[in-house]
């Protein structure tokens, strides 16, 4: 449980997704739906629809079963995330004012800084991008989410492409 003001939160999402408290335990989520809704929440980095997010995960539902399913998963992330996590009755966010290092925010970072010397950049870049934006990361039953992911790897590596012709 991440509740304690000391805990620290590492996010890799490049490559092998992968979430550890204090450098050393590893998150592990009940579900691979609650392990992608968590992903999702830090790559759009801004608090979401519940409703969306239902739909996302569960499109081949209506709408009232699948926010039955979103609250089926939230109690189990609320007690791994703690204060990582923001629930209220509208929407739902990652809390990014709790001590969290995302390697995907580093990388987004590093693409947007203009200041530093090409050859600095490279090699950050090479550091940084361990591979395919949750690589494996396969969630049944929601193509939605799974086009949602496609469309975010696809970008991403148009922007890294951009970046390393520079």
């Amino acid at each position: 449980n991440l509740r304690g003001g000391a805990s620290m939160l590492t996010i890799h999402m490049l490559g092998k997704a992968a979430v550890t408290k204090d450098g050393t335990d590893k998150v592990t989520f009940q579900t691979r739906k609650a392990d992608a809704i968590f992903y999702y929440l830090i790559i759009t980095a801004t608090p979401v629809e519940r409703i969306e997010v239902a739909e996302l995960f569960w499109p081949e539902m209506t709408l009232a079963n699948a926010q039955k399913n979103l609250r089926t998963v939230l109690p189990d992330l609320r007690n791994m995330l703690g204060d990582y996590l923001i629930v209220n009755n509208q929407q739902i966010a990652f809390n990014k004012a709790c001590p969290h290092s995302v390697d995907l925010y580093q990388l987004q970072q590093l693409l947007a800084d203009a200041s530093r010397p090409a050859e600095e950049k490279y090699a950050q870049y090479v550091a940084c991008y361990q591979g395919e934006l949750l690589a494996g990361l396969a969630v049944s039953n929601s193509i939605n989410f799974e086009n949602w992911l496609d469309h975010q790897r696809q970008s991403l590596q148009q922007k890294i492409i951009i970046a390393l012709h520079k």
